[in-house]
């Protein structure tokens, strides 16, 4: 999980992080990992594009929930 972490760019690793916490990328979650409003709406289509998250109505999801629980344990916030 480190190397699949490992290759995500700094923004999409914020965005990561804050839907394995929270499920949005804005408020509080964001606030703590400094993600601004620009870099997460970026990086949320990068990862909708790449096949990492998957929209289910007005919430985005991690695929991968192996990968998200990963997330949680690793970067507690």
């Amino acid at each position: 999980m480190e190397r699949l972490y490992s290759q995500f760019n700094p923004g999409e690793r914020s965005v990561l992080r804050a839907i394995a916490q929270s499920g949005t990328i804005y408020g509080a979650e964001a606030d703590l990992l400094d993600l601004s409003k620009g870099t997460a709406t970026h990086a949320r289509g990068a990862l909708l594009d790449k096949g990492e998250l998957i929209e289910a109505g007005d919430r985005v999801h991690l695929v991968d929930p192996l990968l998200r629980d990963w997330i949680r344990r690793r970067f507690p916030i």
